[in-house]
């Protein structure tokens, strides 16, 4: 077991299986398989701290030999096994409603912002044909240009550790792109590098930018909803900044779409590790309203997706809970915590 350390499946009729896989089979009269399924289950959390190599989590035959199970009565075993397929079954069915729920309205979400960033608000505006496939039919009186007429866009600073002791400078925060999140940017977790006086001029952040990942997942991008005094960004990192006060909130959901419709992929193909370029990012052609109009587009999108956030959040809460309860349950079981009427 190399990628998923200790996930376990229930096979009820034969099959093969290859080296990355440790089979278990209950011998007559002495264990339940299925019973030897939660057991598992119930330890699988545990594995790959007690299991961790150098290289990668991993679990071979011998250290699945070791494990020390608790092994109550035949008839015992079958009644965890029932119970826990019957109570487990019914967690199931509730968390896949919610996941269910939680993609219909990731979808209604994505939609609301589309229909908003793509055709504006007004359901009865004179459309015509972008001339650009991803952009389709626009408002007749938005401009369709390339990103870099209404936004500057800067790369962030090389990360040269090398270079460090002799930087003259200052050592400050910096946002990479794992601190980008989707709309949002998470800094619970940030590192430093130095900057020059130059270098913190030009990698500056304040209200109203927007970061966007270069490498990785490529578009995903969040607001600087302040000015960030002390801070820079690094090089997996491109800053978009308006040039006459064009909002890059606006621009950031237009891109989001642009992102989900696969256009960002096919801009950055290549036979590694995506990059989004600042030059590439410069020349994805936008369709703008005017500035106006894009304050009340956002404004728009943030009521119409603050309901739809808020009914994901609880579906999420809802599926952690239940995940929380099922392993209690399983663990509860199979250490004998809950009587169900037969001898152990």
């Amino acid at each position: 077991m190399y990628a998923s350390v200790g996930a376990v499946a229930f096979l009820r009729d034969s099959a093969v299986w290859n080296q990355a896989i440790v089979g278990l089979e209950a011998r007559e009269h002495q264990a339940d398989t299925r019973y030897l399924y939660w057991v598992v289950t119930a330890l699988k959390p545990t594995l790959p701290f007690h299991f961790r190599s150098n290289t990668q989590d991993n679990l071979n035959a011998e250290q699945v030999r070791s494990f020390v199970v608790p092994q109550p009565p035949l008839a015992a075993q079958r009644a965890i096994a029932d119970y826990l397929d019957r109570e487990t079954s019914q967690i199931d069915v509730f968390i896949a409603k919610n996941e269910e729920l939680i993609t219909l309205l990731t979808e209604r979400r994505g939609a609301v912002i589309a229909r908003a960033v793509l055709r504006g608000l007004d359901a009865s505006a004179e459309l015509r044909d972008s001339g650009v496939t991803w952009l389709g039919d626009v408002p007749s009186h938005w401009r369709v240009s390339r990103l870099s007429r209404w936004f500057e866009v800067t790369l962030g600073k090389m990360l040269d550790e090398a270079k460090f002791a002799g930087t003259v400078g200052d050592v400050l925060p910096y946002v990479r792109a794992s601190n980008i999140k989707a709309e949002r940017l998470d800094l619970s977790d940030v590192n430093s590098m130095p900057f020059t006086p130059s270098e913190k001029a030009k990698f500056s952040l304040r209200k109203g930018d927007l970061v966007v990942v270069e490498g990785g997942s490529i578009g995903v991008n969040a607001p600087v909803e302040e000015d960030m005094h002390g801070w820079g960004f690094q090089k997996t990192v491109n800053r978009v900044r308006a040039i006459r006060g064009d909002l890059t909130r606006f621009l950031g959901y237009q891109i989001d779409v642009i992102r989900e419709a696969g256009v960002l992929n096919m801009i950055t193909n290549v036979s590694t590790i995506q990059h989004l370029t600042a030059e590439k990012l410069e020349r994805i052609v936008v369709a703008m309203p005017p500035i106006e109009e894009q304050e009340a587009i956002v404004s728009h999108i943030r009521r119409a997706t603050s309901a739809i956030d808020r009914a994901v959040g609880t579906a999420e809460e809802g599926v952690r809970l239940a995940r929380e309860r099922r392993a209690a349950l399983i663990s509860a079981a199979v250490t004998g915590k809950i009587d169900l009427g037969v001898p152990a």
